[in-house]
Protein backbone atom coordinates (compact mmCIF):
# COMPACT_ATOMS: atom_id res chain seq x y z
CA UNK A 1 0.00 0.00 0.00
CA UNK A 2 1.42 3.38 -1.10
CA UNK A 3 0.41 6.87 -0.05
CA UNK A 4 0.36 9.82 -2.48
CA UNK A 5 1.28 13.20 -0.98
CA UNK A 6 0.41 15.98 -3.41
CA UNK A 7 1.49 18.81 -1.09
CA UNK A 8 4.98 17.35 -0.70
CA UNK A 9 6.31 16.77 -4.24
CA UNK A 10 9.42 14.80 -5.10
CA UNK A 11 12.38 16.08 -7.12
CA UNK A 12 10.42 15.65 -10.36
CA UNK A 13 7.64 17.90 -9.10
CA UNK A 14 5.22 14.99 -8.88
CA UNK A 15 3.32 13.82 -5.76
CA UNK A 16 5.61 12.01 -3.36
CA UNK A 17 4.80 8.27 -3.14
CA UNK A 18 5.69 6.52 0.13
CA UNK A 19 5.05 2.86 1.06
CA UNK A 20 2.64 2.52 4.02
CA UNK A 21 2.21 -1.23 4.43
CA UNK A 22 2.77 -4.53 2.61
CA UNK A 23 0.09 -6.72 1.06
CA UNK A 24 1.20 -9.45 3.46
CA UNK A 25 0.13 -7.27 6.40
CA UNK A 26 -3.14 -6.19 4.84
CA UNK A 27 -4.20 -8.49 1.98
CA UNK A 28 -6.01 -6.73 -0.87
CA UNK A 29 -9.17 -7.65 -2.68
CA UNK A 30 -10.55 -6.33 -5.97
CA UNK A 31 -13.39 -3.84 -5.93
CA UNK A 32 -16.30 -3.96 -8.36
CA UNK A 33 -14.28 -1.61 -10.58
CA UNK A 34 -11.26 -3.92 -10.54
CA UNK A 35 -9.12 -1.78 -8.20
CA UNK A 36 -7.23 -3.19 -5.23
CA UNK A 37 -8.70 -2.18 -1.86
CA UNK A 38 -8.15 -3.39 1.75
CA UNK A 39 -10.03 -6.59 2.57
CA UNK A 40 -12.00 -5.06 5.46
CA UNK A 41 -12.87 -1.76 7.13
CA UNK A 42 -10.35 -2.16 9.98
CA UNK A 43 -7.51 -2.59 7.48
CA UNK A 44 -8.70 0.49 5.61
CA UNK A 45 -8.71 2.56 8.81
CA UNK A 46 -5.19 1.42 9.71
CA UNK A 47 -3.81 2.38 6.30
CA UNK A 48 -5.56 5.75 6.46
CA UNK A 49 -4.06 6.28 9.93
CA UNK A 50 -0.58 5.52 8.58
CA UNK A 51 -1.14 7.94 5.69
CA UNK A 52 -2.15 10.72 8.12
CA UNK A 53 0.84 10.00 10.36
CA UNK A 54 3.25 10.14 7.42
CA UNK A 55 1.59 13.38 6.22
CA UNK A 56 2.22 14.98 9.64
CA UNK A 57 5.85 13.84 9.53
CA UNK A 58 6.31 15.41 6.09
CA UNK A 59 4.67 18.61 7.30
CA UNK A 60 7.14 18.82 10.19
CA UNK A 61 10.08 18.14 7.85
CA UNK A 62 8.91 20.85 5.45
CA UNK A 63 8.83 23.35 8.32
CA UNK A 64 12.44 22.55 9.22
CA UNK A 65 13.86 22.11 5.68
CA UNK A 66 11.53 23.82 3.19
CA UNK A 67 14.15 23.62 0.44
CA UNK A 68 13.80 19.82 0.42
CA UNK A 69 10.24 20.23 -0.82
CA UNK A 70 10.69 23.14 -3.18
CA UNK A 71 11.53 22.15 -6.73
CA UNK A 72 11.23 25.35 -8.69
CA UNK A 73 12.56 25.34 -12.25
CA UNK A 74 16.32 26.01 -12.29
CA UNK A 75 16.42 26.07 -16.07
CA UNK A 76 18.90 24.10 -18.14
CA UNK A 77 22.69 23.77 -18.05
CA UNK A 78 22.97 26.88 -20.25
CA UNK A 79 21.26 28.86 -17.47
CA UNK A 80 23.50 27.36 -14.80
CA UNK A 81 26.63 28.47 -16.68
CA UNK A 82 25.15 31.93 -17.29
CA UNK A 83 24.53 32.37 -13.55
CA UNK A 84 27.96 30.98 -12.71
CA UNK A 85 29.69 33.58 -14.92
CA UNK A 86 28.16 36.32 -12.72
CA UNK A 87 29.51 34.84 -9.47
CA UNK A 88 32.55 36.05 -7.54
CA UNK A 89 34.02 32.55 -7.84
CA UNK A 90 34.34 32.98 -11.60
CA UNK A 91 35.24 36.68 -11.55
CA UNK A 92 38.12 36.00 -9.15
CA UNK A 93 39.77 33.50 -11.48
CA UNK A 94 42.94 34.58 -13.24
CA UNK A 95 42.50 35.74 -16.83
CA UNK A 96 44.11 32.57 -18.19
CA UNK A 97 42.01 30.29 -15.98
CA UNK A 98 38.82 32.15 -16.85
CA UNK A 99 39.51 31.85 -20.58
CA UNK A 100 40.15 28.13 -20.18
CA UNK A 101 36.88 27.71 -18.26
CA UNK A 102 34.96 29.56 -20.98
CA UNK A 103 36.47 27.36 -23.67
CA UNK A 104 35.65 24.20 -21.71
CA UNK A 105 32.11 25.44 -21.08
CA UNK A 106 31.56 25.67 -24.84
CA UNK A 107 31.92 21.89 -25.01
CA UNK A 108 29.42 21.31 -22.21
CA UNK A 109 26.98 23.86 -23.60
CA UNK A 110 27.04 22.12 -26.98
CA UNK A 111 26.75 18.62 -25.53
CA UNK A 112 24.38 18.96 -22.55
CA UNK A 113 23.36 22.63 -22.52
CA UNK A 114 19.67 21.93 -23.17
CA UNK A 115 19.28 19.35 -20.36
CA UNK A 116 17.36 20.56 -17.31
CA UNK A 117 19.50 21.12 -14.22
CA UNK A 118 17.15 18.97 -12.12
CA UNK A 119 17.20 16.18 -14.69
CA UNK A 120 20.91 15.83 -15.43
CA UNK A 121 22.57 12.75 -13.97
CA UNK A 122 26.03 11.10 -13.90
CA UNK A 123 25.06 9.01 -16.94
CA UNK A 124 24.87 12.11 -19.13
CA UNK A 125 28.36 13.16 -18.03
CA UNK A 126 29.80 9.65 -18.41
CA UNK A 127 28.64 9.55 -22.02
CA UNK A 128 30.36 12.85 -22.82
CA UNK A 129 33.45 11.87 -20.85
CA UNK A 130 34.03 9.11 -23.40
CA UNK A 131 34.05 11.72 -26.16
CA UNK A 132 36.62 13.79 -24.28
CA UNK A 133 38.86 10.80 -23.61
CA UNK A 134 38.79 9.86 -27.32
CA UNK A 135 40.10 13.33 -28.19
CA UNK A 136 42.32 14.36 -25.30
CA UNK A 137 44.73 12.95 -22.76
CA UNK A 138 43.48 12.16 -19.26
CA UNK A 139 44.69 15.41 -17.69
CA UNK A 140 42.83 17.50 -20.28
CA UNK A 141 39.68 15.43 -19.80
CA UNK A 142 39.90 16.06 -16.06
CA UNK A 143 40.16 19.82 -16.73
CA UNK A 144 36.92 19.70 -18.74
CA UNK A 145 35.18 17.72 -15.99
CA UNK A 146 36.46 20.16 -13.38
CA UNK A 147 34.98 23.06 -15.37
CA UNK A 148 31.53 21.49 -15.17
CA UNK A 149 31.96 20.39 -11.56
CA UNK A 150 33.13 23.83 -10.39
CA UNK A 151 30.13 25.53 -11.93
CA UNK A 152 27.79 23.01 -10.29
CA UNK A 153 29.39 23.24 -6.85
CA UNK A 154 29.41 27.04 -6.90
CA UNK A 155 25.73 27.24 -7.84
CA UNK A 156 24.79 24.50 -5.34
CA UNK A 157 26.41 26.59 -2.58
CA UNK A 158 24.61 29.74 -3.69
CA UNK A 159 21.27 27.94 -3.86
CA UNK A 160 21.90 26.42 -0.42
CA UNK A 161 22.66 29.86 1.04
CA UNK A 162 19.33 31.13 -0.25
CA UNK A 163 17.64 28.19 1.48
CA UNK A 164 14.73 28.26 -0.92
CA UNK A 165 15.49 25.60 -3.49
CA UNK A 166 16.17 21.88 -3.48
CA UNK A 167 19.74 21.46 -4.67
CA UNK A 168 20.53 18.96 -7.46
CA UNK A 169 23.48 16.63 -6.99
CA UNK A 170 26.74 17.28 -8.81
CA UNK A 171 26.69 14.88 -11.81
CA UNK A 172 30.50 14.74 -12.00
CA UNK A 173 31.28 11.74 -9.81
CA UNK A 174 34.22 10.19 -11.66
CA UNK A 175 37.41 11.53 -13.19
CA UNK A 176 39.98 9.43 -15.08
CA UNK A 177 43.20 8.67 -13.23
CA UNK A 178 46.18 10.73 -14.32
CA UNK A 179 49.30 8.61 -14.40
CA UNK A 180 52.45 10.11 -12.93
CA UNK A 181 54.63 11.38 -15.75
CA UNK A 182 58.18 12.60 -15.92
CA UNK A 183 58.61 15.50 -18.31
CA UNK A 184 61.25 14.77 -20.93
CA UNK A 185 64.05 17.32 -21.08
CA UNK A 186 65.49 18.33 -24.44
CA UNK A 187 68.82 16.76 -25.27
CA UNK A 188 71.77 19.04 -26.01
CA UNK A 189 71.43 18.34 -29.73
CA UNK A 190 67.70 19.13 -29.67
CA UNK A 191 68.36 22.32 -27.72
CA UNK A 192 70.84 23.54 -30.35
CA UNK A 193 68.36 22.73 -33.12
CA UNK A 194 65.68 24.74 -31.31
CA UNK A 195 67.98 27.73 -30.80
CA UNK A 196 68.99 27.67 -34.46
CA UNK A 197 65.33 27.55 -35.50
CA UNK A 198 64.49 30.48 -33.21
CA UNK A 199 67.34 32.57 -34.64
CA UNK A 200 66.13 31.79 -38.16
CA UNK A 201 62.59 32.91 -37.30
CA UNK A 202 63.98 36.06 -35.68
CA UNK A 203 65.85 37.07 -38.84
CA UNK A 204 63.30 35.94 -41.39
CA UNK A 205 60.25 37.52 -39.79
CA UNK A 206 62.01 40.28 -37.84
CA UNK A 207 60.41 39.13 -34.58
CA UNK A 208 62.45 41.20 -32.16
CA UNK A 209 62.85 39.55 -28.78
CA UNK A 210 61.40 36.22 -29.85
CA UNK A 211 64.67 34.44 -29.09
CA UNK A 212 64.75 35.92 -25.57
CA UNK A 213 61.12 34.89 -25.04
CA UNK A 214 61.81 31.27 -26.04
CA UNK A 215 65.11 30.99 -24.16
CA UNK A 216 63.56 32.41 -20.99
CA UNK A 217 60.93 29.68 -21.13
CA UNK A 218 63.55 27.00 -21.65
CA UNK A 219 65.80 28.19 -18.81
CA UNK A 220 63.06 28.82 -16.23
CA UNK A 221 60.46 26.22 -17.26
CA UNK A 222 57.82 28.96 -17.26
CA UNK A 223 54.76 28.73 -19.48
CA UNK A 224 54.28 31.07 -22.44
CA UNK A 225 51.54 33.03 -20.63
CA UNK A 226 53.87 33.55 -17.66
CA UNK A 227 56.74 34.78 -19.84
CA UNK A 228 54.43 37.04 -21.87
CA UNK A 229 52.98 38.53 -18.70
CA UNK A 230 56.33 39.56 -17.18
CA UNK A 231 56.76 43.21 -16.18
CA UNK A 232 60.05 45.06 -15.84
CA UNK A 233 59.38 45.36 -12.12
CA UNK A 234 59.64 41.57 -11.99
CA UNK A 235 63.01 41.45 -13.76
CA UNK A 236 66.43 42.21 -12.25
CA UNK A 237 69.08 42.14 -14.98
CA UNK A 238 71.94 42.91 -12.56
CA UNK A 239 71.18 40.03 -10.20
CA UNK A 240 69.99 37.80 -13.01
CA UNK A 241 66.54 36.77 -11.85
CA UNK A 242 62.88 37.10 -12.84
CA UNK A 243 59.85 36.62 -10.61
CA UNK A 244 56.70 34.93 -11.87
CA UNK A 245 53.38 35.60 -10.14
CA UNK A 246 50.95 33.87 -12.50
CA UNK A 247 51.89 30.24 -12.11
CA UNK A 248 49.55 27.26 -12.56
CA UNK A 249 49.42 26.22 -8.90
CA UNK A 250 48.78 29.76 -7.76
CA UNK A 251 52.25 30.31 -6.23
CA UNK A 252 55.11 32.69 -7.04
CA UNK A 253 58.64 31.59 -7.75
CA UNK A 254 61.90 33.26 -8.61
CA UNK A 255 64.28 31.90 -11.26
Amino acid sequence: WVGNFVDYPNENGKPRRIPLATFEEYPPIKSSKGKLIPANEDDMQEIIYRWMKKRDELKAEKTIRPQDFNFGDLGCIHNLFDEYLETEDFKNLSKGKANSRLNQQKFWRNEIGSIKVLEINPGHVAEKRKILMSKFKASTTVDYLNALSSAFETMRRIWAEKGEQKIPLNPVIYRPTIQDQTDRILSEAELHLLIDAVEKVNKEFEMKGFDVWVLLGIVTGARKEEVSGLKWSEVDLKKGWVKFHRVKKGRSFRS
